[in-house]
């Protein structure tokens, strides 16, 4: 019985080190995103100056390309249009090219392109939050993660489970 307990324990101890090591991943992942995409696309949609609003904008665009981010889907299951890179990626470029036309007119056409790209990348929920597909920032290993994730937490808690199944029938036993 004991050498059942201590081969659950090695498990669960496992099963951490591996829940650890996948949510250590998922934040330098997100870090490294939300640093060189995100950041720079709030930046932009909060800019007042339009000249800032497409140094932020080609950054991120940039990143994006960089990290071949520039095509796909992020769901885990099935597609979905709110999570295709490309129309969001396409939508970006979209937003920058009218940005770098808007800034060779006058300040009321610049600022119609700036109330535009708010418009666009701005979501209405009341929190200053950037539309996005979900899960970019783990992309293109995002179903890793979540699976990983979840097969790790289920080893943990089937582990600690049945561990403390045997305990208790250890102690009913004595």
């Amino acid at each position: 019985m004991d050498k059942y307990i201590w081969l659950l324990f090695k498990v669960i101890v496992l099963s951490a080190v591996m829940i650890t090591g996948v949510v250590t991943f998922y934040g330098v992942y997100s870090f490294k995103y939300n640093s060189n995409c995100r950041t720079p696309l709030f930046n932009a949609t909060m800019a007042t100056d339009i000249t800032i609003a497409i140094e932020d904008m080609e950054m991120a665009i940039a990143y994006l390309e960089q990290s071949n981010t520039i095509k796909g889907n992020t769901n885990i299951i099935e597609f979905d249009m709110s999570n295709d890179i490309k129309a969001w990626y396409d939508g970006l470029k979209y937003q920058l090219d009218d940005l770098k036309s808007a800034s060779k007119k006058d300040k009321i056409d610049q600022y119609i392109a700036l109330f535009n790209l708010r418009k666009l990348n701005y979501l209405n929920s009341g929190s200053l939050s950037i539309k996005q597909p979900s899960y970019i920032e783990m992309y293109p290993y995002h179903k890793l993660f979540v699976i990983s994730f979840f097969l790790s937490l289920s080893a943990f808690l089937l582990a600690a489970v049945s561990m403390i199944v045997l305990i208790i029938v250890d102690i009913t036993r004595k």
